[in-house]
């Protein structure tokens, strides 16, 4: 047998990426548009020391993947007596609009867990958001671009 050629052909091999997968020499001119941020938003609209009960649904509503949540939600389930018969509230029962301070509400809930050896890790934790919430409503948000 005789060998008429000398090259010889390598069995194609997939090239692996790693790094950035942008096209070269290209920027992107887009600019990201500013958010505001969830806690700015809900503090222009709720204040905790004059809140309604609707107004803890909103705000249970806005947080509710997180824990302080529940509290917020807590104060908007109450029972209403309609006729000798008790019934959920709804948004437009007047016990829903009537306004209450949210510290103290909590600040009672926070001394029957103590008296009782409940945790109150819940309830310090929606306090905490509450004080978040009114230092949001009177300072300005971040201005990222500038």
């Amino acid at each position: 047998m005789q060998i008429t050629s000398t090259t010889y052909m390598a069995p194609a091999k997939e090239a692996y990426k790693t790094g950035n997968s942008l096209p070269d020499n290209k920027t992107q001119s887009a600019m990201v548009a500013q958010e505001v941020s969830s806690i700015h938003e809900l503090a222009q609209y709720i204040d905790p020391s004059n809140m309604s009960r609707n107004e803890a649904a909103i705000l249970s509503g806005a947080l509710f993947p997180d824990e302080p949540s529940a509290t917020f939600g807590a104060q908007a389930l109450i029972l209403v007596n309609d006729n000798g018969t008790l019934r959920n509230a709804t948004k437009s029962d007047a016990i829903m609009n009537e306004k209450f301070d949210m510290f103290e509400s909590i600040k009672g809930q926070m001394e029957f867990n103590q008296q009782r050896g409940i945790s109150n890790d819940n309830l310090e934790l929606a306090q905490d958001y509450l004080h978040k919430l009114q230092i949001a409503k009177t300072s300005p948000s971040v201005n990222i671009y500038t």
